[in-house]
């Protein structure tokens, strides 16, 4: 039974050394810029689960409920947000953001996660947000060349369910996801802006009430743009999987000590 038992494990633990490697070769975690989690469950800080500790400060009273995976964060529209402060890893140049959200109620100008600039033009350096005319539809807001870009979403963002949102740019186009589907693509070209501001999630820093009213799981920023088979990963598998696989070192420090205990 014990050599049946531990025939098993091998096997399990092979597969899963199978699928995590897939997964970590087409995600690489070293261009994760930031990864809010929110596996906490108390406490006042949400924790980036990247290398670069970009741990952010929690305010108001969100309530960690059930996620997408595991727990989430569900923020109340009006007191609830997230705030990490500046780091050199959150200034992008080419970038994906991304988060789960399910969405409580439609409001103008919600955001999920920005980095603003102030109450004048150009406003923000890059903001994922409930937005456009009808306060329906996802909007991505990158600062280039100085000059502000908007990209709205074809499709409205549904109330009341789980959904996967993204945008990507590298230096060339806009693309907006939902689900794991390109949504909209828009071209746009430039530098993009930098500053001292801080990153918040879920509220603005310059502008209220643009507070997010529902719940978030696995908030994450990458310095480059991820292909739409990298956004599926985020959709099917979750960035948790990623990070865990790159903080096993691919699994084979694991597979080794297994190896060992057979001698």
């Amino acid at each position: 039974m014990k050599v049946k038992n531990l025939l098993v494990f091998i096997f399990s633990l092979f597969a899963v050394f199978i699928l995590a490697n897939s997964i970590y070769a087409q995600i690489n975690p070293k261009t994760i810029a930031g990864a809010w989690l929110f596996e906490e469950g108390s406490g006042k800080v949400a924790k980036d689960s990247s290398p670069n500790g970009n741990h952010g400060a929690i305010e108001g009273s969100p309530k960690w409920v059930s996620g997408k995976f595991r727990k989430g964060l569900e923020f109340n529209g009006k007191t609830d947000y997230i705030v990490i402060k500046d780091a050199d890893s959150l200034d992008l140049n080419q970038m994906t953001v991304a988060a789960w959200i399910k969405l409580a109620n439609y409001a103008d100008d919600i955001r999920i996660i920005s980095k603003e600039e102030s109450v004048n033009d150009p406003w923000s350096v890059y903001s994922l947000q409930i937005s456009g005319v009808s306060d329906t539809k996802l909007e991505f807001r990158p600062t280039l060349n100085k000059a502000r870009q908007r990209v709205e979403s074809i499709a409205d963002v549904p109330l009341g369910q789980w959904t996967h949102v993204a945008a990507t740019y590298d230096g060339s186009q806009v693309v907006l996801y939902m689900n794991g589907k390109i949504d909209k693509s828009a071209p746009a070209t430039g530098e993009m802006m930098t500053n001292d501001k801080d990153v918040w999630i879920g509220g603005s820093e310059f502008w209220t009430p643009r507070f997010f009213i529902g719940v978030m799981d696995e908030a994450v920023l990458f310095n480059v743009a991820l292909s739409q088979e990298e956004i599926n990963i985020l959709v099917n598998t979750g960035i948790g999987i990623v990070l865990a696989v790159h903080k096993e070192g691919k699994l084979t420090t694991r597979w080794a000590k297994i190896k060992e205990q057979e001698k």
